[in-house]
């Protein structure tokens, strides 16, 4: 699983895909991914996170981050109730 979006404004960097590449959804659906690329997320701490490796897929309707991508990444998040924290590892 990847990280998703059908906002094709919220990259600051992309690139389109010339091949075809899908991404599978959870209900079975296959949807094709248009692009990929590198968005920001603007966090309430006035902090920013660059989540990469974003792909664009005009046909979904809601954006989608995957935790396991998060886990092995330079992020981690903490999700509790109906809130998520997502935040940059310290080294």
């Amino acid at each position: 699983m990847s990280h998703g979006t059908p906002h094709r404004e919220w990259f600051h960097e992309h690139t389109p895909l010339t091949e075809f590449h899908a991404m599978f959804m959870g209900d079975g659906r296959i949807q094709q991914v248009v692009g990929v690329g590198t968005i920001i997320i603007h966090l309430y701490s006035s902090h920013e996170i660059n989540v990469q490796n974003v792909f664009y897929i005009f046909e979904i309707n809601k954006s989608l981050l995957s935790i396991g991508k998060i886990a092995t990444s330079r992020m981690q998040m903490l999700i509790k109730y109906d809130t998520c924290w997502i935040s940059t590892k310290k080294s």
